[in-house]
Order: C-alpha cells, then structure tokens, then sequence
C-alpha cells in the first residue's frame, strides 16, 4: 500500500466476541506530509458479512441453474432423439403440414415439413423429396374429397379429428384412418391404410347377403318341394286305398301284402317329407326370440303325445326347469323328438320309465369339446333319460347325423333318421349342446346344455 498509495483488502476470521465467522473489508490510503513522504495510514474498515453470504448463495444458485440448464439441454436432445427415433420407426405414415396461404390471405393448401420413411415408403418416394413439396402435388382429390377440410378444420381450431376416410380419388381406391393433431404452427398427420381388411370385411357382407337370398331361396323351395312331392304321395295312397277296396274281395293274401307295403311305403315317403321340410326350417337361426317357459313347453309335448303316453302305460317324471330366451316352436319341435323316441324305443313289454329333470352345470366340468370362452361359462342342463332299448355308447355322436338309424325300418322302431339331426340344429341355433349316453339294454340319457 505504501507503494501504491493505497489498497483494498477482504478477510474473514472469526469475530473475537462471538466467534462466528466473518468478513471484513478493508481500504488503506497512504498520508502524506508536505514533502512527499509517507508518515502514516488512513484505514477504513466495513463488516461484509452479509453482501458476502448474498453473494456465495448467489454463486450457488447460478451454479445449480447452470447445472441445470445443462440438464435439460442433454434431456432435450435425449427426447428429440427419441421422439425422431419413434417417428422414423413407425409402422403408421406420418407427416408434418404447414399452412400455405393465398394473396387474400386465405389458407389454400398445405406443404410437407418432415415426412417418416413409413409414409414415403407408401408414396414410392423418399422423405427428401416430399419435404418443402405441396400436398396436392402428389395427392390432388384430396383439396376436394374433405381430407383438406379435416387438416383444415384442425389447424385454425385446434382440434384433434379422427375418420375413416374412403379415399376414392387420384386413381386411388383405399380406405384409411386418419388422425390429424395440430402442433404449434403445423399439423401432424398420422394414419393407417386398413384397405385390404376393409375389403375383406365388404367381401364377407356380400357373401352374407347372398347366403340370406340362397337360404330364402331354399325355403321357398322346401316348401314348394314337400307340397308339391306330398300331393302325388297322397293320391297314391288314396287310389291305393280305393283300389284296395274295390277288390277286396278279389284280392290274395300276397297280393293284400303287396297294397299294405304300399300303403306302409306311401306313408313313409309322407313322413320323410315332412321331416325334412322341418330340418330345412331349423337350419336357419330364428331371428326373433321370445321367453320360454320350459316347464310349460314341456307340459305341451306331453299333451301332444298323451294317447302314446297312454298306449304305452309310460311314467312321466317332469322336475322344476327354468325359463329361457329362444325359439319355442324350435324347442318344442326338439323334445317333442327326444320324448317320442324315449316312448318309441322301449324295451317289448316294459312300460318306458321317463324321467326330465335340470340342474346347473360349469362349463369347465363338461367332457364336450369347449372354446374357452365356452368353458367359462354356466349352463343349464336338462336331462331326458329313459329305461329303453338303448345303444352302443361309440354310436352316441353318428345318431345325430341325418338319416342314421340304429335300427333299420324295424316294424316297431321306423322312422326318417332326422329327428335328432333336428335336436343338434335347434341347441347350436340357442347356443347351447347336446349330448347322449347309453348302453344296450339299459336306457339312453339325452342332456342339453343351454347358456345361463
């Protein structure tokens, strides 16, 4: 200092009295006398404790910011990274559009900014060239087909729209969903082509639609067919019958044989007819479906084969069933065939014994060959079992195919081989199984589930 002429100078030590530290500053000037010669200090000394502690925390705090912003400059790059990684990479064609303005200031076009390989790919082009071009450069229709309208709409409103669009233009016939979102001064497009899915699903409503005419058109026909084949059948079996009586008294007894295996065949060839007409009509699902009271369907069954029932001196045993959503003349038509063949194939001189009862069953515990949304599933199951003639257990799955008969055209077990092929189709029209057990010559136990 004395050299200088004066000087400044901070210090911190520890405060002789409290003993916390502090800072001092302080500022010399050299006194002069009137020769020039230094002769003493002039010393000025302030506490800088406080600007001091102001200052390191400042010091501090910049520091931390700095560290910070370097943070966040390399977390930024990270995310651009990967928000540039997950843009390029994309399966979905995506784009960025800026506005393009006319001299009225009327928004007239958009131009490509950045374009992901996926959509140029789509394009046969390369991101560099699309970049900077006009949209309607390479798409055209799309300034008056509404996809124009929609990035439109999105840009001076903000919104996030999302449409299938047919885009039936340019020589294009695709379909699409596209997604536009705006982001800042742009809008981001986004979209996947479904053309192939969507033409299969076109595809398949046709293919639906002329399997409605077909059927239609077999059911008309099924109808004509049994009236017009049941109408030669019955004038056979009149004229037959006239006949028959009309030389009765001329007639042998091979010759009575020959007009009874007439009159036997012509009522057959009857049955066969209406049996079919029927299983035409339970091949189609029922469109409207009503609710059942089983346990009443069942009491009308009973009533329609209340003279058998009597002939045969069977025992009817009809527990507590449920209701259902279904088809009640299906239904019916369904027992009335597992009933009556529990009353037609009984054991010569043993009453049938018929028991109908219902329990609830899981899916997961049936032996049938389930989905497995079937197999989560709970099912009503109704059980008709008999002390009939039975069947081999390996034929318990051929009985349900048309005109399987177990028994040939025995006198006393005739009949179409269709009555149970009706009973499979009306349980898959209510979504439901059937099933049969048995062995020879210890009854038969029919079981079908229906969906809880």
């Amino acid at each position: 200092v004395i050299k200088e002429g004066k000087g400044e100078k901070e210090i911190r030590f520890r405060h002789f009295v409290t003993g916390l530290p502090i800072w001092m500053n302080y500022h010399l000037t050299v006194l002069y006398n009137r020769t020039g010669e230094p002769i003493g200090l002039a010393t000025i000394s302030r506490d800088i404790t406080a600007q001091k502690d102001f200052s390191e925390e400042l010091k501090k705090q910049v520091f931390e910011r700095t560290g910070e912003l370097e943070l966040s400059r390399a977390e930024a790059e990270h995310s651009k990274e990967r928000l540039a990684a997950v843009f390029n990479n994309a399966q979905a064609g995506m784009f960025t559009f800026a506005p393009v303005w006319n001299e009225q200031g009327l928004l007239v076009d958009f131009r490509f900014v950045i374009t992901n390989p996926a959509f140029a790919a789509y394009v046969g082009q390369t991101p560099e060239v699309l970049n900077g071009a006009l949209g309607s450069t390479w798409f055209p229709g799309y300034l008056t087909n509404g996809v124009f309208d929609m990035y439109k709409q999105t840009f001076l409103t903000g919104e996030t729209l999302r449409k299938d669009v047919h885009y039936h233009v340019d020589q294009h016939d695709l379909y699409l969903d596209l997604m536009s979102s705006k982001m800042g001064n742009e809008v981001l497009v986004s979209f996947n082509d479904y053309t192939p899915l969507k033409q299969a699903q076109l595809q398949l409503q046709k293919t639906i639609e002329d399997l409605r005419r077909s059927n239609a058109n077999l059911e008309e026909f099924a109808y004509a067919a049994s009236h017009d084949l049941k109408e030669p059948i019955r004038k056979i079996h009149f004229f037959s019958d006239r006949l028959k009586i009309s030389l009765s008294d001329r007639l042998n007894e091979d010759e009575k044989i020959i007009f009874q295996k007439m009159e036997t065949a012509s009522r057959r060839m009857s049955s066969l007819i209406d049996d079919l007409l029927s299983y035409s009509q339970v091949g189609l699902r029922p469109r409207m479906l009503e609710e059942v009271n089983m346990s009443q369907m069942i009491r009308q069954v009973l009533d329609d084969l209340e003279l058998e029932i009597e002939e045969k001196k069977a025992q009817v045993k009809l527990g507590k069933l449920f209701n259902i959503q279904g088809h009640h003349r299906q239904l019916q038509q369904a027992f009335q065939n597992l009933i009556g063949n529990a009353l037609k194939y009984n054991k010569p001189g043993t009453p049938p014994d018929i028991s109908i009862g219902c329990s609830k069953v899981k899916g997961n515990k049936l032996t049938i060959p389930l989905s497995q949304e079937e197999r989560e599933r709970d099912y009503y199951c109704i059980s008709i079992g008999d002390n009939g003639i039975g069947f081999d257990q390996k034929d318990a799955e051929r009985i349900f195919n048309v005109f399987t008969r177990l028994h040939g055209n025995t006198a006393a077990y005739r009949g179409t081989g269709i009555g149970l092929s009706i009973v499979r189709k009306v349980m898959e029209n209510h979504d439901g199984f059937v099933s049969a057990e048995s062995k020879p010559g210890q009854g038969s136990i029919f079981k079908l589930y229906f969906p809880q």
